[in-house]
């Protein structure tokens, strides 16, 4: 790995010094800051860094666009940083519905893309072994693939489970538990059994709610859903709960209420809003047709630079869990990254500006689209070369 420490110390001064960063992680092209003071940045000062490619403010968020090797400066930082002492505060900060939105999927999403990518570049790999009979689905080493690949989208409730209560800071385990809860047996041999016409008794929480069975397996909001909900009630109980008897009472009393809760309304709740999207996505591409491709299409690009496209990554999703594909927005972002990449090697092509034809060149070469489109990464940043210099070639 490369040195960053000289990039990260400039950041760190140019940001406003340690005290004004109360958190910092990465997506897959920018480190993401929030910072105390705003005005203690020196947006301008940091776009002129060697190593930076952009910088701007979304919403209450600071962005700063690094590229491929993203990950590698934010562990530097990281590393400089030590423990930040703002970490835990709680403090309120303005900024509208869809920013806090936008921000709480991104860091909900972003810590699972490793194992989305890896999983999903494994399941391609495996169907086109498929397609030119290079493996047989009957033998034993599909079986095996077929499993590796296919263990981080049916148990994705336990990923989410643990990038969730980091985002909401609450307990990994318990929210694992919760996890657990949806993906036991029980839960999945009654739906696949409803699913097969079999005579299946409905279970009764304390003889009176019903608690239905429904597919879980792949599920993306129920289990936001219920981790921020624990998030609530722990702080709760642990507020109140004497400390010489938190230590067994408060896990048991929260699993309690978190996991009853869940059953009966929000995993309902989460499941059914999910297929409602689903649905919603579905009905505009098949009335409107081109137009709605067409608009996604064109937007798509600008979603990325503000961060919006998170909020299409459950609905993806959720298209994936309820009928195991997505024919809408998956094929439209594809061509649009296609688009973008296009634009960027005629970027490298028409430019003299030979920072800017390595630049180009790399996020180009780059722009490799994930066989599971949702959870794909475009690496480099070619969608922030393509809206920051296909029109200014030079």
């Amino acid at each position: 790995m490369a040195d960053y420490s000289e990039l990260a110390n400039t950041l760190i001064d140019l940001v406003g010094g340690k005290r004004n960063i109360q958190t910092i992680e990465n997506c897959v092209t920018r480190l993401r800051l929030n910072v105390v003071d705003a005005k203690k940045v020196r947006i301008n000062d940091i776009k002129k860094v060697k190593g930076v490619l952009g910088a701007q403010f979304s919403g209450t968020q600071f962005q700063i666009i690094i590229g491929n090797n993203v990950s590698d400066v934010c562990e530097t930082i990281k590393a400089q940083l030590g423990k930040l002492s703002n970490e835990a505060t709680n403090e309120k900060k303005k900024g509208n519905f869809l920013t806090h939105l936008m921000e709480i999927l991104s860091g909900i999403f972003t810590p699972t893309l490793s194992a989305l990518i890896g999983a999903g570049l494994l399941k391609g790999t495996v169907t086109l072994l498929v397609t030119f009979n290079l493996i047989s689905v009957k033998g034993d080493t599909y079986q095996i693939l077929n499993m590796i690949g296919d263990a981080a989208f049916y148990f994705l409730p336990f990923i989410l489970a643990v990038s969730s209560a980091k985002k909401f800071k609450t307990n990994e385990y318990l929210a694992l538990c919760v996890a657990g809860v949806l993906l036991y047996p029980t839960m999945v041999d009654g739906f696949n059994g409803i699913v097969a016409g079999e005579s299946v008794t409905h279970l009764m929480l304390f003889g009176i709610l019903p608690v239905p069975y429904l597919a879980y397996t792949s599920s993306v909001i129920p289990i936001i859903l219920a981790t921020y909900f624990l998030s609530r009630v722990h702080a709760w109980i642990k507020g109140w709960m004497p400390e010489m008897v938190s230590l067994m009472f408060t896990p048991m009393i929260t699993l309690l209420l978190v996991v009853p809760v869940t059953l009966v309304v929000l995993g309902p709740l989460g499941t059914y809003i999910g297929a409602g999207l689903s649905i919603i996505i579905l009905w505009l591409f098949e009335h409107l047709g081109i137009l709605a491709g067409a608009l996604v299409g064109t937007f798509y690009p600008f979603l990325v630079i503000t961060g919006m496209h998170w909020a299409l990554i459950p609905l993806i999703a959720n298209n994936f869990s309820e009928f195991g594909y997505d024919a809408s927005l998956s094929p439209i972002m594809l061509a649009a990254t296609f688009a973008m990449a296009g634009a960027t090697f005629g970027v490298f092509f028409q430019t003299k500006k030979q920072e800017m034809k390595q630049i180009s060149l790399s996020a180009g070469l780059s722009a490799k689209i994930n066989t599971y489109p949702n959870f794909r990464s475009i690496s480099f940043s070619t969608r922030f070369h393509w809206y920051k210099s296909c029109s200014t070639f030079s």
